[in-house]
């Protein structure tokens, strides 16, 4: 996994996608914060939502 390479912990990361089944499930699923970019309102469990990938430059994301 990349975090053993880098000798990070998931705390210090976010996984980005903007599939609630597979990429959300799967960031949660590895013990990681989430976040979806979500272009419209698509319920999901993501630790957080953004409309757009530019809104990663200014986390944390609400």
């Amino acid at each position: 996994m990349a975090l053993a390479e880098l000798a990070a912990e998931p705390t210090s990361a976010v996984h980005v996608g903007d599939t609630p089944e597979t990429d959300v499930a799967g960031g949660a699923a590895l013990g990681l914060d989430t976040v979806l970019v979500a272009s419209d309102s698509q319920p999901a469990d993501a630790t957080y939502v953004i409309s757009s990938p530019e809104a990663l430059r200014s986390p944390p994301w609400e």
